[in-house]
């Protein structure tokens, strides 16, 4: 089971993300991925709405990592 002060670090970075209205790339520990903007934050999970897939919940013991989604462009 994910630490409780481990848990509390990704929700305080989760708020922070979800303040600034950042899209975010979030991978699972399965290697599943999605990229999508934070709903809500809750106790055990947090909800993304995945640019494909729509809302989708995110549960803190399968989360792998997440970062800022940015785009690359091409030339």
């Amino acid at each position: 089971m994910i630490d409780d002060t481990i848990t509390i670090q990704i929700k305080e970075k989760l708020k922070y993300y979800k303040d600034k209205k950042s899209e975010l790339h979030v991978t699972l520990l399965n290697r599943t991925f999605y990229n999508g903007f934070i709903i809500s934050i809750s106790e055990y999970f947090f909800e993304l709405n995945d640019k494909k897939l729509g809302t989708v919940p995110v549960f803190f013991k399968e989360l792998s990592s997440f970062v800022p989604y940015m785009v690359e462009e091409t030339k």
